[in-house]
């Protein structure tokens, strides 16, 4: 396994030495890091989504939208879209509100405090950091909270041996007379 990572390794390596991709990588990667076009369309569109839900209502706000109310909003210069706002916290806003919403925060406040108070699996913590930050750019698919909550499961409490305490029950006292030893030597 070890030999198959280093002959992948070495033949990525003498492709980017070559030359014929590095210059287009880097500029790829230059691109990327300073364009933030996709991001702000996206910030706008949380905001408007959350201003629609501020304008339902107190309940809406405190509660959250009925199941059936999609995410219908202008995006960009005209563009109406329907799709899910690509943040699973302003999704669950939207959902189940500012109440679900705190709740969240609090699970994950916690979840993370236990995370990075006991790193004992480092797979378990990068799940964890993984998906958290995930959450603010898309919206958590189902398997994902399947990793989630390995990961989480990972950090309960588990009970040392000095934490358990055992009582066992004493045996009844038997006594045998006379008569009945007895009746066990015939």
């Amino acid at each position: 396994m070890i030999a198959l990572f280093a002959v992948v390794c070495a033949w990525a390596i003498a492709i980017l030495l070559t030359g014929q991709f590095l210059p287009q990588i880097v500029a790829d990667l230059s691109a990327a890091a300073t364009d933030s076009g996709t991001y702000d369309a996206r910030v706008r569109s949380w905001i408007n989504l959350i201003n629609q839900s501020t304008d339902s209502g107190l309940s809406g706000i405190i509660f959250g939208q009925p199941m059936g109310i999609g995410f219908g909003r202008f995006e960009g210069v005209g563009r109406w879209v329907e799709f899910a706002p690509h943040n699973w916290y302003v999704t669950m806003y939207l959902r189940v509100g500012v109440l679900g919403l705190g709740m969240l925060i609090v699970f994950l406040l916690g979840v993370a405090a236990r995370v990075l108070s006991n790193r004992r699996n480092m797979a378990a913590l990068a799940v964890v950091v993984a998906v958290l930050v995930y959450g603010w750019s898309y919206s958590w698919p189902w398997y994902i909270c399947l990793f989630f909550g390995w990961a989480v499961c990972q950090y309960r409490d588990q009970p040392t041996v000095q934490d358990v305490s055992v009582t066992v029950p004493r045996a009844p006292k038997i006594r045998i007379t006379h008569l009945q030893e007895r009746r066990w030597q015939t």
